[in-house]
């Protein structure tokens, strides 16, 4: 077999020949363990999204009469110089592709000449699917510099689906409070059009979710992702969006990827507004219903371990993430890495620990700022005698009564992105976990912006439970007919008292649009 890389220049004018995409298109759909994130459509999506980014590096295998036999895409990016599978994080599926006939050949091909052109560097693919030939990783010229695991791939089968879950009372009274919002609409966008309509409500949705959770925002720190899945969205059939609304509030939306009877979860994001209803489960059971009635046979919710998954999951098989070093002590840093991942996850599976907040708190130990964190639960706790000041304010007649004397934005998850900590304030993250936590828990938040930062927030909650004054109120018993207003602080070098006065206004004149509300209280 005929090996060839074509890179840069080259490269770009293989992947703009038509013939080239043709048989290109035609090997995917020989090939067993091909997904759609090989297909020319996706890839070269990619290509031309990132061209100021990554340069293309086109692997091909041609048999002696000349035919295309296989093709492996990968890229170089353009700052690092560093070697990716084309996709990177968003090719949920890194592989080649290839006849059954030629896998193992044009594998073996393919990695030794990435190998000798990018000699310094691991060579990765994460994740492969399910099915890919793996017997030629004994050969002798790649076997020392193997690293192979295992990753289980939780799925969804349709089949096999119950309804039990929804008959429980807790999800029959979270749908009741979803439709009371003003009626359930469920759909699938048609075009890119109608997904770009709804992007940055979703992207903001999922940046805080993923900022919260693991410390990344992607849209923000890369402004071209959402260019490339609205280009995705023009290929017919390629991605599958679907929205949940609930009046006219977006409590939930997916951008997930078809491939033939199989769904792959891409991009889901939910309303922090609305977590208390839960939209997010219902989402994922009004696409079940839709996807058996398209003729899909499972949703593949992806490697990685998260727990949600492992709620809806119902059957398992088995993805890898193979690694190829260049030395022997990449190589064992790469096992150990592994194995100790592995460990890390079983062993905080059995604590009951997200592995989320073993990462965080390994990181504050590193920071200081864990010292920092027990110092001040030691000072609370020697405080915890301290009172805490309640101020009773009444709730104006008229709306307009008490008017803001700055411009406050009500439940802008828009305006807490747009955090940064000044003079050792919350680390960003924290700030974001914090926040969602407060809006799962119904508080609302108030905001002021200035010169594309926040600079004043204050969270208030209408008509608080009963558990969650006990919480926050230890043996204070609230009135039904309460609001409760906290955390009201500055996120600036110099505090300006006016800025409390105004978010206070801007609570009590809201407060006085609502039924019920006599009385707001004020912690402090």
């Amino acid at each position: 077999m005929n090996i060839t890389i074509s890179r840069g220049a080259d490269g770009s004018r293989l992947l703009e020949d038509p013939q080239f995409r043709a048989r290109w298109a035609a090997l995917c759909e020989r090939c067993p363990w091909s997904t759609s994130y090989q297909l020319p459509a996706f890839t070269l999506a990619w290509y031309r999204i990132y061209a100021g980014k990554f340069e293309p590096v086109i692997v091909t295998g041609r048999d002696q009469a000349g035919e295309l036999c296989g093709v492996l895409c990968m890229a170089v990016s353009l700052d690092e110089g560093e070697l990716v599978a084309a996709g990177t994080t968003q090719a949920e599926y890194q592989t080649w592709v290839s006849g059954p006939e030629s896998a193992g050949e044009f594998a073996l091909g393919a990695v030794l000449a990435l190998r000798r052109e990018f000699s310094d560097q691991v060579l990765e693919f994460r994740y492969l699917p399910p099915g890919v030939p793996l017997n030629w990783l004994a050969d002798r010229r790649v076997r020392s510099g193997v690293v192979l695991t295992k990753k289980p791939r939780p799925l969804l089968r349709f089949a096999r689906m119950s309804d039990d879950s929804l008959n429980k009372t807790n999800n029959k009274k979270r749908l009741k409070g979803l439709k009371k919002l003003g009626g359930l609409a469920f759909r699938k966008l048609t075009g890119a059009d109608e997904l770009a309509a709804v992007f940055d409500e979703f992207a903001s949705f999922y940046d805080l979710r993923l900022g919260a959770m693991h410390g990344i925002e992607p849209f923000a720190q890369d402004p071209l992702r959402k260019s490339f899945q609205l280009e995705l969205m023009k290929e017919p059939g390629l991605l599958h969006a679907t929205i949940l609304k609930a009046g006219d509030r977006l409590a939930s939306a997916h951008i997930n990827v078809r491939d033939g009877k199989q769904l792959h979860l891409n991009l889901i994001g939910y309303n922090p507004l609305l977590a208390k209803h839960s939209p997010g489960k219902f989402h994922i059971h009004m696409l079940s219903q839709m996807l058996i009635a398209e003729g899909c046979e499972e949703l593949d919710l992806t490697p990685g371990g998260d727990p949600y998954k492992e709620r809806f999951a119902n059957a398992h098989d088995r993805a890898h993430v193979l690694s190829f070093h260049p030395t022997m002590g990449s190589r064992l840093k790469g096992v150990v890495q592994s194995r100790s991942e592995a460990w890390a996850r079983r062993g905080l599976r059995a604590l009951h620990i997200h592995p989320a907040r073993a990462r965080d708190a390994l990181a504050d130990l590193r920071s200081g700022h864990l010292h920092a964190s027990l110092a001040a639960r030691i000072r609370d706790r020697a405080n915890s005698r301290r009172p805490i000041k309640l101020y009773a304010l009444s709730i104006p007649a008229e709306p307009d009564a008490v008017a803001p004397t700055e411009d406050f934005r009500r439940d802008s998850i828009d305006d807490l992105l747009a955090y940064h900590p000044v003079d050792g304030g919350l680390p960003r993250k924290r700030f974001l976990l914090d926040a969602m936590n407060r809006l799962e828990e119904g508080q609302h938040p108030y905001t002021c912006v200035r010169d594309g930062r926040l600079i004043y927030v204050g969270w208030m909650i209408e008509r608080p439970s009963a558990v969650f004054v006990s919480r926050v109120l230890p043996g204070v018993e609230l009135p039904a007919n309460h609001a409760l207003i906290l955390a009201l602080g500055s996120h600036r070098a110099a505090n300006e008292p006016k800025l409390e006065s105004a978010c206070l206004a801007a609570m009590l004149g809201d407060l006085s649009r609502t039924s019920g509300i006599e009385r707001a209280m004020v912690v402090v």
